[in-house]
Parts: C-alpha cells; structure tokens; sequence
C-alpha cells in the first residue's frame, strides 16, 4: 500500500497558501498587467490500475465526464502558474476486460474523483505574440480525495471501511487502512488558441500518477475468508472481496499488483477569460502643462464674445 507521504501533505497545504496570497498580489497588481485570468472546462478521463484492461484505452463504458476551474496567474513572459480544482469519477469491471484471469475474479469499482492541484505552465510563443495557436507543456502537484464503491444486489456498499484486503483483521498480517486522501504528481500538455486579446481556448491531455495503490481499493492479496468474516463489517466484505465463481481463493493469493500506483488520465478544453491590463498614466496636472493648446480661447480660459 502506498500512502501519501505525511511529510508531503505539508507542503502542499503550504504551497495552496502561498499561490493563493500570490494570487491577491495579482490581482491587485492587475492594474499595470495582463496577469491574471479565470477558466472554465471539462472533458474525459479514465483510469488506470489494477482492473484495467491490457489495452491504453478503456471500454467506452469506463469513461467519465469531469468539469474543472481554475485562477492562474502570468508569473512571466510564457510562464504561468494556476490553482485548479477538479470533479468527477472513475471505474473499472473486470467483466469488461479481454483477460481471462481478471474475468473470474470479477471485481468492480465506481468513486468520485476530487481534485485541487497547483499546475505550472510554459508556452512556446511569448503571451505578446498574436499567432492563433500557442502550443505548451505542463506539470504540478495535487491532492484529491477519491472513495471507491462497489454494487451487490443493488446495494453500493462503499469499500474501504470493509477492509477487503484483510485491513481490519487483528493481528498486523495485513496492510493497514488506507487513506481516501491522496497525493498526485501530473503532466502533460496542450495548445492556447487565441480568441481575442481577452479570450483563449485551451485544448490539453494530461496524466495524474497517484500516490496510492487503493483508487479502485484492489492492490495486494485475498486475505483468510474465515478471519475476514470476524471483522466488523465482515459479512459484507467476504462477498465483495472476491466474486470468483469457484470458492474463495487461497489466502495470501494475489488480488492486485501493488508494485504500480494508479494513475488517472484525462483529455478536455477551457474556456480562458484574461482580465485586461489598465496602465496607470500620470493624469494631466492642472494649468497650462494641461492644456498647450487650448484655442481661440488661450491658455487663460476662454474669452466672451
């Protein structure tokens, strides 16, 4: 199991603090610069672990929609930095896979997808630069908390307070619970398509490797039947641990792959609104320095007729 590291929840608690007072200097700085701007956007995602399929690509049954906004902040010329948050959800069956082994163990998992990451952008062209199309590359961190569930006789049972890989089971032989907050580390990239001076369209893929092995609560082994049928939810948690038609498998079989933590892969656009810059130019002095000339009337006013 693969937790995120305490010591990172941390700095990224630290580094939303930080972006978010830089984004109030921004903003109040906003009178000499273009740096500020808000998006909104959604797209796809999917995911993919320990019940996925050998193909990249998932059953279409198995992509999501996802909505996303966000406030970056111009940090300089072709480099931007944003707070976003993200909403949505993923899911695998082992039903829909090509594999045979993962047919008969027949798991299956839904669970929002909740996340605020910090991303850093840099553009190939200069932000002054008028050409419609402005490709980039991103990068960031993140924390998003998930909460995998799972149906049995149109009952969804959510799957982390049963212990299925033997967590509540006494004793320390098994991993302990894992945590429905986690970390991720994200990248990819995209192009700005240029609308006009205050609007972009924003076109971009990216890919959130998580921190945890548990996004679809599948990762290590089956644990004894008997001693997870103890456990305080354990009538529940011995049928939706395994589903495999030929009786319970041999404890300590494996049930998941821990050695690779689930990532999450998504592909959408934005709507980019950037406030516009406002110079703040000296306003004229008073007197004759305002006005050099004034007319027929001279630089003392105007004279009667």
């Amino acid at each position: 199991m693969r937790l995120i590291d305490p010591m990172r929840q941390p700095l990224i608690y630290i580094a939303a603090f930080t972006l978010l007072c830089s984004f109030e200097q921004a903003y109040a700085q906003r009178d000499n610069n273009a740096n500020l701007s808000v998006g909104l956007g959604g797209g796809i995602m999917f995911y993919n672990g320990d019940l996925s399929d050998s193909d990249p690509i998932p059953d279409g049954k198995l992509i999501n929609p996802y909505i996303a906004g966000e406030v970056a902040w111009l940090l300089f010329d072709r480099f931007d930095m944003s707070l976003g948050l993200m909403y949505g959800s993923v899911e695998a069956a082992d039903s829909l896979t090509n594999e045979r082994d993962n047919k008969a163990r027949n798991l299956s998992f839904t669970s929002k997808y909740i996340e605020m990451n910090l991303q850093f952008r840099l553009s190939l062209l200069s932000v002054k630069n008028t050409f419609p199309v402005n490709p980039f590359l991103m990068g960031g961190i993140g924390a998003f908390y998930f909460n995998p569930m799972a149906e049995y006789e149109g009952v969804e049972y959510e799957l982390q307070p049963l212990g299925t890989e033997g967590q509540f089971i006494p004793g320390g032989q098994y991993e302990d619970p894992y945590n429905r907050i986690s970390g991720t580390l994200n990248g990819g990239g995209g192009v700005h398509v240029r609308i006009n001076e205050n609007w972009r369209l924003r076109l971009e893929g990216a890919a959130h490797l998580t921190f945890t092995d548990y996004l679809d609560d599948v990762s290590t082994i089956f644990p004894d039947s008997a001693d997870l049928s103890r456990t305080p939810n354990g009538s529940i948690a011995v049928l939706l641990s395994s589903k495999r038609p030929k009786g319970w498998p041999k404890a300590g079989r494996s049930r998941g792959n821990s050695e690779n933590d689930d990532v999450v892969f998504r592909f959408g656009f934005s709507v980019i609104y950037i406030f516009p810059a406002k110079t703040n130019r000296p306003k004229p002095r008073p007197g004759i320095l305002s006005n050099p000339n004034p007319g027929r009337g001279g630089w003392w006013g105007k004279t009667k007729n």
